[in-house]
């Protein structure tokens, strides 16, 4: 996230502070602390908006927001076909839950096929519980083959998420010494070294999960030999791949 030198908002026009009612960055901040539970170290910014790639506080304050609220604004802020599409499905079916069938959720998961080249598709709401899932898919996997395998090999300075689970793929200790002990079973391997991976990989690991770029590793790719042994290994092995 980097601030505009200059500002290139304009002023709020009345009735865009409407639903402010005046509240100082002070107020909103300290609300919080008060009645939210304080599990991240943030910025003393309060946004009230954005548009495109900028953001703007409350004093109409630009900034460039580079990272896209974490991918989840990538197709940037006040997107005025993304608004659109989601008012309109908001105004006909706004859920369903996993308990009925929806004609979109089709839609969806047959384009996702046709670009992945992948035949089914998972949706769920991050890349935690895409994390979490996966790790259970692994499982299941093998139980219904008869033949349970718990092991997981997971890579030195990898990121997967914090709950449960994915925290225990997770490399940094930061992240892991307050919630010990963690999901048993899982190996970790430099990421550049395929011999490690060679003998950590064996006929009763379930997975091998790796992040194809390491992000807070460094926004290292995976060398190509590294990605040829994997290969390798979940071949002689039967081990699952995921990626």
């Amino acid at each position: 996230m980097r601030r505009e030198r200059e500002s290139r908002a304009r002023p709020a026009a009345p009735e865009d502070r409407d639903h402010m009612t005046m509240t100082t960055a002070t107020d909103v901040i300290g609300a919080e602390a008060a009645h939210i539970l304080q599990v991240y170290r943030r910025a003393p910014v309060v946004f009230e908006r954005g548009h495109g790639c900028r953001l703007f506080d409350q004093a109409g304050r630009s900034y460039l927001d580079l990272i896209s609220g974490v991918g989840v604004a990538s197709l940037g802020h006040a997107n005025p076909k993304l608004a659109a599409a989601i008012g309109a499905q908001a105004s006909e079916v706004l859920h369903t839950s996993n308990l009925f069938f929806h004609p979109l959720q089709a839609e969806v998961a047959s384009r996702l096929a046709s670009l992945s080249g992948l035949p089914r598709a998972f949706f769920c709401n991050s890349g935690t519980e895409a994390v979490e899932a996966t790790l259970k898919f692994a499982r299941r996997y093998w139980h219904a083959q008869g033949a349970p395998r718990e092991g997981i090999v997971a890579f030195e300075h990898s990121f997967h998420g914090r709950t449960l689970g994915s925290l225990s793929v997770t490399w940094d200790d930061h992240y892991r010494a307050p919630f010990a002990p963690l999901v048993p079973g899982v190996t970790f391997v430099p990421p550049d070294d395929p011999a490690a991976l060679r003998a950590a990989v064996t006929s009763s690991t379930s997975a091998i999960i790796v992040e194809p770029i390491q992000g807070e590793g460094g926004v290292r790719p995976i060398p190509a030999r590294m990605a040829a042994a994997i290969n390798e290994a979940c071949a002689k092995t039967g081990t699952l791949l995921i990626a």
